[in-house]
């Protein structure tokens, strides 16, 4: 017998029969029972504060939801992770967001969906409108929505559209005071009338005797 042949193995780490594709155990891993993992484990990516914070933008930027870019901005306290190119790029997107919000509000004007419903074009104009407005005022200050064309045109229409909607609502309470009026005066010649039969009627009788 050859004298290798009789070393037995002790360790753990280098038993034989392993195959190429089977995990090698090492220290680090060995459980209680001797043995590693079946599986490994993979642990949630951490992100960095800077990470997280381009990562929330490109979210509100994906899902067009511009006030939560404001919201960041001031969570933050203004201290924002980003370089000027890429605040840069983060305003033309919004930019762009706003653009089709009014260009979808411009072509409301003529869907039949909203041809019987002016509350509710009305309604769409000024969402518009407003978000394009808080751009003065909010982070990433993408001002120059404010001289888009299609902004002028919505403006133009929901100034026109409220004026009519108010004209519409004033002769519609016109009428209603109306009537109550005729009401009023109509009440009160029946009840002068009453009066003035009363009256002669006690005139009457005091002729009588």
């Amino acid at each position: 017998m050859v004298a290798d042949d009789a070393i037995v193995v002790t360790s753990t780490f280098d038993a034989s029969g392993k195959l190429r594709h089977e995990r090698r155990c090492s220290n680090s891993t060995v459980g209680r029972g001797g043995f590693s993992p079946v599986s490994a484990q993979i642990h949630k990516r951490h992100y960095t504060r800077d990470e997280r914070i381009r990562i929330e933008f490109r979210t509100a930027v994906a899902d067009g939801v511009v006030d939560q870019i404001h919201s960041i901005y001031q969570r933050e306290h203004t201290k924002l992770p980003l370089q000027n190119r890429e605040i840069y790029t983060l305003r033309k997107e919004v930019a762009g967001i706003i653009k089709k919000k009014l260009e979808a509000a411009a072509r409301a004007r003529v869907d039949p969906e909203y041809e019987q419903k002016p509350n509710a074009l009305a309604k769409e104009l000024k969402k518009a409108v407003q978000m394009a407005n808080k751009q003065d005022r909010s982070f990433p200050y993408a001002t120059e929505v404010l001289n888009l064309k299609v902004y002028k045109e919505c403006l133009e229409a929901l100034s026109t559209l409220e004026t009519d909607l108010d004209g519409d609502s004033d002769s519609a309470t016109g009428h209603g005071e109306s009537a109550k009026m005729s009401k009023s005066v109509s009440f009160g010649d029946t009840g002068s009338d009453a009066e003035g039969g009363h009256a002669e009627a006690e005139e009457f009788d005091d002729a009588a005797f």
